[in-house]
């Protein structure tokens, strides 16, 4: 969108950019942003979430988030009972856990097929 929206307080620019407008007829046609966001003068984002989301959007705006910052992440998968995660050892290699907490089997980001109560360890 073009529109932007001031911010009004915190460090960095005062002026926010306008990430989603909504589009319904009632807000969408007053002009209303959902979601904004603005860098600080330290290099970060600040991200203003000011509707109700479906937890795909939120994720997705996340994701776009730790990426534009440099943050490596695991990648997101379907199963609500995997978990999965990125730990680094004192020497700084990088390794993928993933966790398959429930009863059947999961399929991490990585395409890894997890048995039922499975642990998979693997350098990132």
């Amino acid at each position: 969108s073009d529109s932007d929206s001031d911010s009004g307080s915190g460090s960095g620019s005062s002026t926010a950019e306008a990430v989603w407008v909504y589009n319904d007829s009632f807000f969408g046609a007053a002009g209303y942003v959902a979601v904004t966001k603005r860098a600080t003068d330290a290099g970060g984002e600040v991200v203003y979430i000011g509707a109700g989301l479906e937890p795909a959007a939120l994720v997705s705006l996340a994701t776009q988030t730790l990426k534009q910052q440099g943050i490596q992440g695991t990648g997101v998968c379907d199963s609500d009972e995997l978990e999965q995660v990125l730990r680094q050892d004192t020497s700084g290699n990088v390794y993928r856990i993933a966790i398959n907490h429930g009863e059947v089997s999961a399929t991490a980001s990585d395409g890894t097929e997890l048995a039922p109560y499975e642990v998979v360890i693997t350098a990132a």
